[in-house]
């Protein structure tokens, strides 16, 4: 089936992009063009994301590491934290 008209896309050519890895939306459109254009197939090319594709990865999270900050401050005293290595 002919997914996104403005570039001659067809569904396999989505689906293998999203089984090589594609993600999201944007990295199937970057693959193989698929959306690019008028805009009209990109609903249809999330939802074979979606079905296909693989979950995406949660984002890490990189707290800071306050230094000097006195350790009551979380409810944790300093003794704690020395037992815990």
């Amino acid at each position: 089936m002919l997914i996104c008209h403005c570039h001659g896309v067809y569904e396999e050519e989505v689906r293998d992009a999203v089984r090589s890895g594609a993600r999201t939306r944007r990295e199937v459109t970057l693959r193989c063009r698929a959306g690019a254009g008028c805009g009209g197939c990109r609903p249809l090319i999330e939802e074979l994301v979606a079905q296909d594709g693989l979950p995406r990865p949660e984002r890490a999270v990189t707290l800071p590491v306050l230094r000097n900050a006195p350790a009551t401050d979380c409810g944790v005293s300093a003794t704690d934290l020395k037992a815990t290595g």
